[in-house]
């Protein structure tokens, strides 16, 4: 159900964007907002995946 709302935004956004707007110009805001998302998560995700460097064993620190 989120799924399907979420797509249903989008759409909506998408097509009032594309009424002020031309396609070309469309895209390049959608590039932008998807650039600065997709920043914003990675950085939220590095502090919280993954293991402290001092957690990993020797034998994945170094393939022997």
């Amino acid at each position: 159900m989120i799924k399907n709302l979420l797509r249903a935004i989008i759409g909506f956004l998408g097509s009032y964007l594309l009424d002020i707007t031309t396609t070309a110009n469309a895209m390049v805001i959608i590039g932008i907002f998807s650039a600065v998302i997709s920043i914003s998560l990675i950085s939220y995700m590095k502090t919280r995946l993954g293991l402290k460097p001092e957690q990993y064993g020797e034998n994945e620190i170094f393939n022997k």
